[in-house]
């Protein structure tokens, strides 16, 4: 019987409120995309400022931190690409 630590249960909550920040980060996006001229145009330079920032801080930062920042750029990347696959309408995707 496996039984449940208190680390796992903050691990738990933690992950729990990245995916509800998440979904609503997401939706937020999505929205505002939405009423712009070129809601995927509006995606891709808000994530390239983004993605330029975290590039920016890379360079002052320590091994560790520059690290968390590469990891953010590939994160960035990877949302940025489902946001902007989420305002592609189902008849482009094919």
């Amino acid at each position: 019987m496996t039984t449940e630590t208190d680390r796992d249960v903050d691990i738990r909550e933690l992950y729990a409120r990245y995916r509800v920040l998440e979904a609503i980060q997401t939706q937020l996006l999505l929205t505002t995309a939405a009423r712009s001229g070129d809601p995927k145009e509006f995606v891709q330079s808000l994530m390239l400022h983004v993605e330029e920032t975290f590039r920016m801080a890379k360079q002052s930062a320590t091994a560790g931190q520059s690290q968390a920042a590469v990891d953010a750029v590939d994160f960035l990347r990877d949302y940025s690409m489902r946001l902007i696959a989420a305002l592609t309408p189902n008849a482009a995707r094919q």
